[in-house]
């Protein structure tokens, strides 16, 4: 999925998180919409690789989303620096280094007291989404749900 943009797996994924998020959502923020952003990469990278697989990810999401329930938001999120891939460094303190201040939030006025949910395709040891949720509630965030296709 992450490498061959093989679009079929991001229509499967995509309507099976949107059922599994829209759900707890809805239990637990009924009538609330939800701020919805992928994991950014660094524009090399997506110019490289043509494209951000969890952005493709969430915009499966957001086709299924006929209650308006998300508020997709692409570019709340920017990674600032390009970084060693993740998969080529082992041990979790190194992966944690690796990311330190690489992600920034665009505007945090519309993040702050907001609900969001992170789109990732892979956890390992969390580094990325840990980074991540660690910005969005310095910017006011009120509560962050990470959501991923492998762990």
């Amino acid at each position: 999925m992450k490498f061959k943009q093989k679009k079929f797996t991001y229509k499967i994924f995509g309507k099976l998180l949107y059922h599994i998020i829209s759900t707890d959502m809805k239990i637990n923020f009924p009538n609330t919409q939800i701020i919805l952003a992928p994991t950014p990469i660094h524009i090399y990278t997506r110019l490289m690789r043509g494209y951000n697989q969890t952005d493709l990810l969430c915009r499966e999401i957001i086709k299924h989303d006929t209650q308006n329930l998300f508020i997709y938001t692409p570019k709340a999120i920017r990674k600032n620096k390009i970084t060693k891939s993740q998969k080529h460094l082992v041990g979790k303190e190194k992966r944690l280094h690796n990311l330190q201040n690489s992600f920034s939030v665009r505007n945090p006025a519309k993040i702050s007291k907001e609900i969001i949910v992170i789109i990732d395709d892979v956890w390992t040891t969390g580094a990325t989404l840990s980074e991540i949720t660690g910005i969005l509630y310095k910017a006011g965030a009120e509560k962050v749900f990470c959501y991923v296709i492998a762990h």
